[in-house]
């Protein structure tokens, strides 16, 4: 790979990105290729790594090279292909299903399908930095995004997704009708910025013959925090010293520890977009959250395991009851009939309101033609590709409950819950995921100095 003598009066950018892209259509870099990086390519040509990464940037734009962020920089795999700007831009991360791209040929035929290449999910302001770029300059794509309520917030303030109220009231088009929750959860400043496709609110499952084994009443939509310790005590079943059936088990999610913080009359974020989770509200949750992971009887889903570990275990009687979101509940519903298990919400303490989070389908800030997007979008909902969609992927529908047989404690959720987390900064991302590792790691005390600590660290970077 070297310079193009003849080209000297034409910028670098260019001539670099113009000398690549030569290579890689006479076949010196195949299909999947990993490319020099951008250090190497800066010296090789002797000019600035500034430079050189604008080269590659133009070149993904012109759809010849693929950048991974930490990974490096690839040959697309139909490299200088010319596609539309019609594109549907998604992440798995944000629906846990390998099933997207055929979302997308449902919703959208004829458009490009386009996968982030995150591997965790606090990659977002990655996911984020990725859709800005492809919307940008004269290469710029348009058309639908997948995002979900914790990064919508990021986007918006980045300009990169269009109100949809005017859309939604004048297209004409029959989108199912949704509760007031779920629209809030997809709005910012008055706005609606995407329609709801699923939600996953965190919920309370128990084994119905474990329950009436022991002798012990199912639990109810009135329990407490003290109903959930004390129950998870009298279910959990040692034998030679070892559990044979444990009490609970937990989901360790900022979805799970969220929620109890906010039945418990905190915040993770204040009304000006700040960290708020060092209040005593906040920490007095994530106290309790540390008492629940030091009994013996409280098994946990950590990184690694299977996703259906605690709904197998479930299922197969070696737990009485998990505190799940959406996913377990889809998998319940093909794993055990409907009268071997129940769920309610999870138990409140000042207030049983529940959390839940929502995946959202919105439509690019730069969208030429809003109204065939729009009812593009619409075409999700088509019953016969909707309920089954919906149930090969363990997604729970965000309309029509009746429908498609939603119990009438995750419709609760859905009309009067709170949505999990969302804050201004995607910066805040790392530190829940700090937060968890405390929580598994200490397990008994959660301390208040910890919590401003890691407040105060977020602030800093928001």
């Amino acid at each position: 790979m070297g310079g193009n003598e003849t080209g000297k009066r034409v910028p670098a950018t260019r001539r670099i990105a113009a000398d690549v892209e030569r290579e890689i259509a006479a076949g010196q870099w195949k299909p999947g290729a990993r490319l020099p990086g951008v250090r190497e390519l800066a010296e090789r040509y002797r000019v600035s790594s500034a430079v050189a990464l604008s080269a590659y940037r133009r070149l993904e734009k012109r759809g010849w090279v693929v950048r991974r962020p930490r990974s490096g920089t690839f040959v697309a795999e139909h490299p200088g292909e010319v596609v539309g700007r019609n594109t549907f831009f998604s992440w798995e991360k944000i629906l846990p299903s390998g099933r997207l791209p055929e979302l997308a040929a449902w919703c959208a035929p004829g458009f490009r399908f386009e996968n982030y290449w995150g591997a965790q999910y606090y990659s977002v302001p990655g996911y984020i930095d990725w859709i800005e770029l492809q919307l940008s300059g004269k290469e710029a794509r348009e058309g639908i995004i997948l995002f979900d309520e914790g990064m919508f917030p990021g986007m918006v303030k980045r300009n990169l997704l269009m109100p949809l109220g005017e859309l939604r009231r004048d297209s004409g088009l029959q989108i199912p009708e949704f509760e007031p929750a779920l629209l809030r959860a997809c709005s910012y400043g008055g706005q609606l910025f995407g329609v709801p496709f699923s939600f996953s609110p965190v919920m309370l499952f128990y084994g119905r013959r474990i329950f009436e084994r022991n002798g012990i009443p199912e639990p109810t939509s009135t329990w407490n925090w003290d109903d959930l310790m004390t129950n998870t005590k009298l279910l959990t079943r040692v034998e030679r010293g070892r559990v044979t059936c444990y009490g609970l088990g937990l989901l360790t999610d900022p979805s799970v520890w969220g929620t109890f913080i906010h039945q418990n009359d905190g915040e993770f974020f204040d009304c000006n977009g700040n960290c708020a989770f060092d209040s005593d509200e906040a920490c007095e949750a994530l106290g309790y959250c540390c008492g629940l992971l030091s009994l013996p009887g409280v098994c946990h889903h950590t990184f690694g395991d299977r996703r259906s570990m605690l709904v197998d275990r479930l299922a197969e009687g070696r737990a009485a009851m998990v505190i799940g979101n959406g996913i377990d509940y889809a998998m319940l519903t093909e794993r055990l009939p409907p009268e071997e298990w129940g769920v309610v919400a999870l138990p409140g303490r000042r207030n049983h309101r529940g959390g839940f989070g929502v995946h959202a389908l919105g439509i690019s800030r730069n969208c030429r033609n809003p109204k065939e997007t729009f009812r593009a979008i619409g075409r999700v909902f088509a019953p016969e590709f909707y309920r089954d969609y919906c149930s090969r992927s363990c997604l729970v529908p965000a309309c029509d409950f009746e429908r498609y047989g939603i119990p009438e404690a995750l419709r609760n959720v859905a009309r009067t819950g709170r949505i999990l987390w969302m804050g201004e900064g995607l910066n805040a991302l790392p530190v829940f995921d700090e937060i968890k590792s405390l929580l598994l790691r200490r397990r008994s005390v959660f301390s208040a100095e910890r919590c401003r600590e890691l407040c105060a660290a977020v602030n800093a970077g928001l």
